[in-house]
């Protein structure tokens, strides 16, 4: 009953009137390199709000609610660097014979913290007779899936999206690496490092399933796939090591 059946539904894809508020507290504490080592802390408060649909209903209305972002409220960094004082040009034995100099003079070690405290869980339209909270979640738990039931047909949201006091897992993550320059010859360097991704080789969970009508409802079992960070993926412990000549 189209007027136009060749084509199919009509969809508004850009929209120039929505708005979006970040406000943040941003704290850095930095020692410049100095004496064969440095070091960055960093921390981050942010606050972030945007303007969107509450529901369906307000979606057909065009009407719009400023709702909370669901992107932690807490990050941190840690990162630094150290010349191992061992070898020609370092503070304990600078005058070691050339070949124990290339096999333990020069090394450099560098590491990097990163944390977060946890999205804030965005909660599908449902019937919630308070407030789901756990004191203790477990990954087989993560929120009381008991008040939370499934929203008959034709009726309206009315349950928040989101609860100050339920988030997902925290992440946090060490990456390390070691490394030395030294010359091969009068004008090639050889470079060798060795890198670690995921040091503790620790499980950072994805946030847990949020459709009420799954089986797996409110589980969070499942790794993280690096929407967390930012980046493209998270995985387990990875080693690598590098050779590099350089001429």
């Amino acid at each position: 009953m189209r007027p136009y059946p060749q084509y199919g539904g009509v969809y508004e894809a850009f929209q120039s009137d929505q708005t979006n508020r970040y406000k943040a507290l941003q704290l850095k504490f930095q020692r410049p390199f100095l004496h064969g080592y440095t070091f960055l802390v960093g921390y981050n408060y942010r606050r972030e709000q945007t303007s969107v649909y509450y529901d369906e209903v307000d979606a057909f209305l065009n009407k719009y609610t400023m709702m909370d972002s669901s992107s932690p409220h807490h990050s941190a960094s840690i990162a630094g660097s150290y010349e191992v004082p061992f070898g020609n040009g370092r503070k304990f034995f600078a005058k070691m014979p050339k070949a124990a100099d290339y096999i333990f003079g020069g090394w450099q070690l560098s590491g990097a913290w990163y944390f977060n405290s946890g999205n804030y869980l965005v909660f599908p339209a449902a019937v919630v007779t308070g407030d789901p909270h756990l004191d203790n979640p477990t990954p087989a738990k993560w929120f009381d899936t008991s008040k939370i039931s499934v929203l008959p047909s034709y009726t309206q949201r009315t349950n928040p999206w989101m609860y100050d006091d339920v988030k997902g897992p925290i992440y946090w993550d060490i990456q390390a690496s070691l490394s030395k320059t030294f010359k091969a010859g009068d004008k090639a360097k050889v470079q060798m490092k060795v890198s670690a991704f995921n040091l503790t080789n620790r499980l950072n969970l994805a946030d847990p399933i949020m459709t009420v009508t799954s089986a797996t409802f409110g589980t969070a079992l499942r790794q993280g796939n690096g929407s967390q960070t930012g980046t493209n993926a998270i995985s387990g412990r990875q080693l690598e090591a590098v050779l590099k000549i350089l001429f």
